[in-house]
């Protein structure tokens, strides 16, 4: 009886952990612009994180997210605030194998868009 008790408690950590690590979120932000970042602001779900101040062509340290919701991104620079919702995908299509495993780190790099002349922005993982 004794032993099946360690055991049961064992196994409701193992899942317990792999549980939160899957729930999880790391990003960081490259400054792939001319121009400096006064304050960039990140949230995801309840969890927010203050990255500061990002010089050009610098890339921030990864933070952590306490989940995979989408991020909300807010950029000051030059006196002016870009914000950027990001919204999900489509869905894949039925019968497609859909990964388990936690979320790779992901760098949120902005650009500067040459048509409108404000901000862009791609992933890289």
């Amino acid at each position: 009886m004794r032993y099946a008790l360690i055991l049961a408690f064992l196994a409701i950590t193992t899942l317990a952990c792999k549980k939160e690590e899957f729930n999880k979120s790391t990003y960081r932000v490259k400054n792939n612009t001319p121009y400096t970042f006064t304050n960039v602001y990140i949230k995801v779900g309840t969890t927010e994180n203050d990255y500061g101040r990002i010089n050009s062509q610098e890339t921030s340290t990864y933070k952590k997210f306490g989940s995979k919701d989408y991020p909300y991104i807010k950029i000051s620079s030059e006196g002016k605030d870009y914000e950027f919702k990001i919204l999900p995908f489509e869905a894949p299509p039925s019968g497609t194998k859909v990964s388990k495993r936690a979320a790779a780190p992901l760098t949120f790099v902005v650009d500067v868009n040459s048509t409108t002349n404000g901000l862009d922005y791609h992933f890289e993982e």
